[in-house]
C-alpha cells in the first residue's frame, strides 16, 4: 500500500512540476525543455511526501513515472490545450486530425525528444543524490540513522614485516 501512495504522489508530483512547461509551451509559444528538469525532482518530492516506502528500486520508479509524464505531456495535454486555444474541440477526434499534419507530427516528437534529454538530467541527479545517501537507513518509524562502516587499513611495519591494522 506504501508503494501505491508513493506512486501515486509522485505522479501528482510530476505534473504539478510539469504546468510551467504546459503554459509557457502552450500560452508563451515557447519550448523551454529545461521546464521538464525539475519534473524527476518533484516527482521524487510526491513520492516521499506521501510516505512511499523507501526501495532500491525508487530511481527507477520515479525514471518511468517522469517519462511517462513528459511522454503525456508531449504528445496529448499540450495539443489538447493547443487545440483549446485556437477556439477548436479538444477532443480525441481533433488531436487525431492534428496528427495527420506531418509536419505538427513532426515538431512534436522533436519537442518531445528534447524534453525526454532534459527530463533524463533531472532523472540522473535524482539517481546521484540516492546513490550518495546510500549511507542512510529508515528505520519504520522514520527514524533517519546513518550507519557507520570501520575501514580497516593493513599498515606493514617496515622494520619487523609484520601487519597492523
Amino acid at each position: 500500500m506504501k508503494y501505491f501512495r508513493g506512486i501515486i504522489g509522485a505522479i501528482i508530483g510530476a505534473f504539478i512540476a510539469s504546468l510551467p512547461w504546459l503554459l509557457m509551451y502552450v500560452y508563451g509559444g515557447w519550448i523551454i525543455a529545461l521546464l521538464a528538469l525539475p519534473i524527476a525532482i518533484a516527482a521524487e518530492f510526491g513520492y516521499r511526501k506521501m510516505k512511499g516506502e523507501p526501495t532500491k528500486h525508487l530511481a527507477l520508479i520515479i525514471a518511468i513515472i517522469t517519462v511517462v509524464v513528459v511522454l503525456v505531456q508531449n504528445f496529448l495535454i499540450i495539443p489538447l490545450f493547443l487545440l483549446n486555444k485556437e477556439g477548436l474541440p479538444a477532443n480525441l477526434d481533433m488531436l487525431k486530425f492534428l496528427y495527420q499534419n506531418s509536419e505538427f507530427t513532426s515538431a512534436m516528437i522533436k519537442d518531445g525528444a528534447i524534453s525526454i534529454f532534459f527530463a533524463i538530467l533531472g532523472i540522473s541527479g535524482i539517481y546521484k543524490k540516492m546513490k550518495d545517501s546510500n549511507d542512510i537507513t529508515i528505520t519504520e518509524n522514520e527514524t533517519v540513522i546513518e550507519n557507520e562502516t570501520a575501514e580497516e587499513t593493513e599498515i606493514t611495519d617496515n622494520e619487523t614485516g609484520k601487519k597492523q591494522k
